[in-house]
């Protein structure tokens, strides 16, 4: 049999390791998966049980349905003059990233992302003919390492990703950093990739896109999954005001998965349209619990920034990241995600999700590892 293609089968699913563990023990405390301990928004699902009914689920147009591309257009629209036009909705923010890595991507390109990352980005890009680089875009005093970014980009690049508000970290770019990242993928004649699915979870912090500085070579990537605890349902999209370029990105999507869920979409058009307040409440809720978090963390004497948006804390326990989860997951019954993954800087840092549990359960959580570590 002939191989399969070695940027495939080379593909290592290693975090998982930790959640498939996980989930056949008892007395867990899950502070691994960045998922929601929201519910979906009790208008989607109550006006959902009606479309159900009355609807006959159908294929629909590969970008999404008009009205939903509309309200994606609309919920953007603070970021770049977006249309309807300019939007491809996909499965999942995910989808959304393969898409257009496929799109962009062709043999001996490359995209750039920051050092940490979130790490199935390599694991996208692995998907596609491109490869990846991986450089830290931020020294530790807050000013972009230009030199540093430059010196990785070269004529196979072709993209760089800017995650704001960012996994695993929490960092939410500044406006003058956004500027100065973007500078240099202007000079570099560079795509920029804004993943921004946690752009309404903020605290301390305004967001700002590269869409809003860098609009004609921007592709912003967002879902419902964070912003709207619906990670089940699958829907994100990608919004260029290149509207050729949307156009070729859907032609992956086409070739993927023929079309978005007719049922999924129908929920995100309510979710944009009823549903603000709900992300409020849980902007609230995840506020409250990163103060909790950050409070346990500086009693442990870890260094860790504080993360002025997502649902995340990436805190340096000073040890091999993988013993520390493993042995902590094995003695304590805590389970979080092993920095290693994330990039070369991460190999001694834990990623611990504070939007996956309670206040009670974080605080039970960090007991045990209070208990784990002295």
């Amino acid at each position: 049999m002939k191989q399969v293609r070695p940027s495939i089968h080379n593909i290592e699913l290693s975090i998982r390791a930790i959640s498939e563990t996980a989930e056949q023990m008892d007395d867990v405390v899950r502070l691994d998966i960045g998922q929601p301990d929201f519910d979906t928004p009790q208008t989607v699902k109550e006006r959902m049980a009606t479309i159900v009914q009355e609807d006959t689920p159908t294929y629909t147009s590969l970008w999404g349905i008009p009205e939903l591309r509309n309200a994606i257009a609309s919920f953007e629209g603070h970021k770049a003059p977006f249309s309807g036009e300019h939007v491809m909705v996909s499965t999942g923010g995910i989808g959304a990233l393969f898409c257009i890595l496929d799109t962009l991507l062709d043999h001996g390109d490359t995209a750039v992302t920051n050092d940490p990352c979130w790490s199935p980005y390599r694991m996208i890009i692995g998907a596609t003919p491109g490869q990846h680089r991986q450089v830290s875009y931020i020294d530790d005093t807050g000013q972009v390492q230009e030199s540093a970014i430059r010196n990785v980009i070269d004529d196979t690049t072709k993209l760089l990703i800017l995650n704001t508000p960012e996994n695993p970290t929490g960092r939410v770019y500044t406006k003058e950093q956004v500027q100065h990242i973007g500078e240099i993928a202007e000079d570099e004649d560079l795509y920029i990739i804004a993943d921004e699915v946690y752009d309404q979870l903020l605290y301390d912090a305004e967001h700002c896109s590269p869409a809003n500085l860098f609009p004609d070579r921007t592709i912003v990537v967002n879902s419902l999954s964070k912003n709207f605890a619906m990670t089940g349902w699958r829907i994100g999209w990608a919004a260029a005001t290149n509207e050729e370029l949307i156009h070729d990105i859907g032609k992956v999507n086409r070739a993927t998965t023929a079309c978005p869920n007719y049922l999924s979409q129908q929920a995100a058009l309510i979710a944009l349209q009823e549903a603000q307040d709900y992300t409020a409440e849980m902007r609230r809720a995840y506020h409250e619990r990163r103060d909790l978090v950050m409070n346990h963390i500086h009693e442990l004497g870890w260094d860790c920034i504080s993360p002025d948006g997502a649902i995340y804390v990436f805190p340096d326990v000073g040890q091999d990241s993988w013993d520390f989860a493993n042995n902590l997951l094995e003695t304590e019954g805590v389970a979080v995600v092993p920095g290693e993954p994330a990039g070369p800087s991460s190999d001694t840092h834990i990623r611990i999700c504070f939007g996956s549990a309670s206040q009670e359960q974080l605080t039970e959580g960090f007991n045990r590892i209070e208990r784990f570590v002295s």
